[in-house]
């Protein structure tokens, strides 16, 4: 399908024969990525998670952004190891484990902020970034932890109505903070 698109838009000298492969990538990008969003959009709604699910997406995506972070080798794992994560959400909300979370949503959220403070951002050899990139990714990283961070504690220690939120927030950057270890684990 893909080669066919570029193939189209060579022939009808929209783009260049030598730009053909950037082009091929970038789809290829494009149609794993809106893949994989559609696919955990469908999970939510099938387990009538979505707003969960939307939330899971909102801080991963952004968060992973700026962050960076242990990559895959390959599509399809990304995109079992997404779907796990998101499982993970899932499940919690599923099975309400706030009571738990009444335990560990401030761990959650002092350990995030503490990896993210001091481990972010961190580069994938496949997206290089310049100096000044890096610095304003730590500054965005840690700027979006913060608010996180606070809207997280206030929103659960301050009534019972917001924590199955709060704690899918505190999971969530949890599940990025343990995706910024995981290239420091590869290195040992």
């Amino acid at each position: 399908m893909i080669n066919k698109i570029v193939i189209a838009l060579k022939t009808n000298n929209i783009i260049l024969e030598e730009d053909s492969d950037i082009y091929s990538y970038g789809l290829e990008i494009l149609i794993s990525n809106l893949f994989l969003l559609l696919t955990i959009m469908v999970v939510g709604i099938i387990f009538g998670k979505l707003q969960y699910t939307l939330l899971f997406l909102m801080i991963f995506m952004g968060l992973r952004r700026t962050t960076g972070g242990y990559h895959t080798k390959k599509r399809w794992q990304c995109f079992c190891l997404t779907h796990v994560l998101h499982g993970i959400i899932i499940g919690l909300t599923m099975l309400d484990c706030t009571y738990v979370m009444n335990e560990l949503v401030f761990i959650c959220v002092i350990f995030s902020v503490s990896i993210v403070y001091v481990a972010a951002p961190i580069e994938n050899e496949n997206n290089p970034k310049t100096p000044a990139e890096i610095i304003k990714n730590r500054i965005k990283s840690r700027v979006m932890i913060s608010i996180l961070a606070i809207i997280t504690l206030a929103g659960f220690y301050g009534g019972e109505s917001y924590k199955l939120i709060c704690s899918t927030i505190a999971m969530t950057m949890t599940l990025v903070g343990i995706l910024l270890l995981v290239p420091y684990m590869e290195e040992w």
